[in-house]
């Protein structure tokens, strides 16, 4: 029977080297097609930012203009009342008036700045959905409440199981209240910085009328309640803040992650010493 016995082998051996072979296809199909997908991710991504950065040198460009505007009545209207400041109080009315003008051409100016950011906020929202999702998550963790809480400790156990901290660090972020305090101090800090940003950059250019414009424009998107556009545009600016924070507090890690190995380094010295 020894026929049988290496007829048998053989075509164990064909079998074997058959489910090898298809394995091997199936495993290259599934690199190709997983590399395809990463391929399309990454362009995506990009195409992506690059629409992204064309839509902040829109609301740049914008902004550029409407105080090109400012500027020309600004001056226009204080050349006029200049033609009449030697005169008893019709110049003080003429420079009162041209001042007001002044004003009420920054708070038109505001407005529309106000409401480009908005727009801005609606299409960066739109074109990284993930990256608005994330932002959106890490303020919900540093929000105070069982809710918080709950997200920051999922967050810290996902950083436990990637290696990026340990279980204790782990529990004292998500269970110490000081240190949630200290946390969430520095993130919200971050958070209004940046939603702050155009408001100190038209204060230190000395536009008051756009402070009161944007302000203005933003309450009034607060309390209007006109629709699924103004809580997706909200959303889109308070992701890019959430992001801009988080990258923030990923800074400020990483300084205190040298510092803390600096400090190691001049111990082992000391110690060598």
């Amino acid at each position: 029977m020894g026929w049988l016995s290496d007829a048998w082998d053989a075509t164990t051996d064909f079998a074997s080297g058959a489910v090898d072979t298809v394995g091997g296809v199936v495993s290259d199909a599934g690199a190709v097609v997983g590399d395809a997908a990463v391929g399309l991710y990454h362009a995506g991504v990009s195409a992506a930012d690059t629409a992204s950065d064309y839509i902040h040198r829109g609301e740049a460009g914008l902004m550029d203009g409407i105080h090109w505007v400012e500027d020309g009545v600004d001056s226009g209207t204080h050349a006029l009342a200049n033609m009449v400041s030697d005169v008893p109080i019709l110049g003080t009315l003429a420079e009162g008036a041209a001042d007001a003008v002044t004003f009420g051409t920054q708070f038109t100016g505001g407005v529309i700045g106000g409401a480009s950011t908005l727009v801005g906020g609606v299409a960066n929202a739109a074109l990284h959905p993930i990256d608005t999702a994330v932002g959106l998550e890490t303020m919900a963790e540093h929000i105070p409440g069982p809710l918080g809480q709950s997200l920051r400790l999922g967050h810290n156990l996902l950083n436990v199981a990637t290696g990026d901290e340990s279980f204790g660090e782990a529990m004292d972020r998500s269970f110490n209240p000081m240190t949630a305090m200290q946390e969430d101090g520095r993130y919200w800090g971050n958070v209004g910085s940046a939603l702050w940003h155009p408001y100190q950059q038209a204060i230190d250019e000395g536009r008051y009328g756009e402070v009161a414009g944007r302000g203005a424009f933003d309450i009034g998107m607060l309390l209007s309640g006109v629709g699924e556009a103004e809580a997706a545009g909200t959303a889109g600016r308070v992701g890019e803040a959430a992001e801009a924070a988080r990258a923030a507090e990923a800074a400020e890690a990483a300084r205190a992650a040298e510092a803390a190995e600096a400090a190691r380094a001049a111990e082992a010295a000391e110690a060598a010493r």
